[in-house]
């Protein structure tokens, strides 16, 4: 055991939350946050880092290396518990601009279920876990960490990312690393999609223009 521990190489990073957004809205105890509600799917500020767009962020398409499967800056997502008991939160892609994105012009849904293990609600937030495997042609990695959403006072979504890192660099040097990022998405502010009888990869009408 000494001798692993001469030989770990790691780091640690824990950002602090901003001082100039707003306090966040916890849950008590193991109840789940009120996260309904439409948000950009861009998060502002961007940063350019791992979880810059909401619907891969709650739904595990983004990968640790930051690349995401719904970059989709025009879009909006849209929040809903399907039950009372916040077993099931169902996450809806909506591009309000079909013809300015190719690769979104469809909606798209996911609905995650805390009976599944999708999810789970604790110390104020709804937390989504993350693991994964990477073998590199040098380096052979495994990552793991949490996400964890919380409303905020001024009817934003935050998020604190919480990464760690083990695995062995060129094969040989154990290396480990663990840090933590928050990110933030603002209400949307567009009109509202039909919701009546659409189905769910119905395309969405853009809204009109302001004279």
């Amino acid at each position: 055991m000494g001798a692993c521990c001469l030989l770990l190489t790691g780091c640690v990073g824990h950002s602090s939350y901003p001082a100039t957004w707003p306090a966040l809205v916890k849950a008590a105890g193991v109840d789940c946050p009120d996260l309904s509600g439409r948000y950009n799917n861009a998060a502002y500020p961007p940063h350019s880092r791992r979880f810059d767009y909401l619907y891969d962020a709650l739904t595990n398409a983004v990968s640790f290396q930051g690349s995401g499967m719904h970059e989709c800056g025009y879009c909006v997502v849209q929040l809903q518990w399907l039950d009372e008991t916040h077993d099931a939160l169902r996450v809806r892609l909506i591009n309000m601009y079909p013809t300015e994105h190719l690769f979104s012009q469809h909606d798209e849904v996911e609905t995650l279920r805390r009976s599944r293990g999708e999810f789970d609600c604790h110390d104020g937030g709804l937390t989504v876990a993350r693991a994964v495997g990477l073998t590199e042609l040098v380096n052979t990695l495994v990552k793991w960490g949490n996400i964890t959403f919380f409303p905020a006072e001024d009817g934003s979504l935050v998020a604190l990312a919480k990464d760690q890192m083990a695995g062995y660099l060129l094969f040989v040097i154990p290396i480990y690393g663990k840090g933590n990022d928050y990110t933030r998405w603002l209400r949307a502010h567009t009109p509202e999609p039909p919701t009546s009888t659409d189905t769910p990869n119905s395309p969405v009408e853009a809204p009109a223009a302001t004279p």
